[in-house]
């Protein structure tokens, strides 16, 4: 049985924070085909409009239930997708399963191992500091 998602990440733009997406697009996240082996790696979303357009940061948002395949099917009508583009927004989904509507997201690649590194993709939490000078 296909696991259930009710929570995407959407854009809130912002030039000083390297969002460039307008505000409530959804996103997604694209692989890096072969990331060099580094202690991590920022990595950015992309717009569901274009697939270019790139965000730093995304944020949770609530919806109405749907399965990864259905995601699929109603973003990517004549786009071809590899398997690993669909476990990549699989982790993604996996990753903010159980955040709260408007936590902030960033996407990073992350050294892994000890005799064999590879690099790992993570969707995490992050936190906004005000500065005061």
């Amino acid at each position: 049985m296909e696991k259930i998602y009710n929570k995407i990440l959407i854009a809130k733009y912002s030039n000083i924070n390297k969002c460039f997406v307008q505000d409530g697009i959804e996103l997604i996240v694209k692989p890096l085909i072969s990331p060099p082996i580094r202690e991590h790696i920022n990595h950015y979303f992309v717009s569901i409009k274009d697939f270019k357009t790139k965000s730093k940061y995304g944020w949770v948002k609530i919806v109405d239930f749907f399965t990864l395949e259905e995601f699929i099917i109603s973003h990517f009508l004549n786009i071809k997708i590899s398997e690993n583009d669909k476990m990549t927004i699989k982790t993604m989904f996996d990753s903010i399963d159980k955040l709260n509507e408007g936590t902030p997201v960033a996407s990073t690649y992350s050294c892994r191992g000890i005799e064999i590194k590879k690099m790992e993709l993570t969707i995490h939490k992050v936190f906004f500091y005000n500065k005061k000078i």
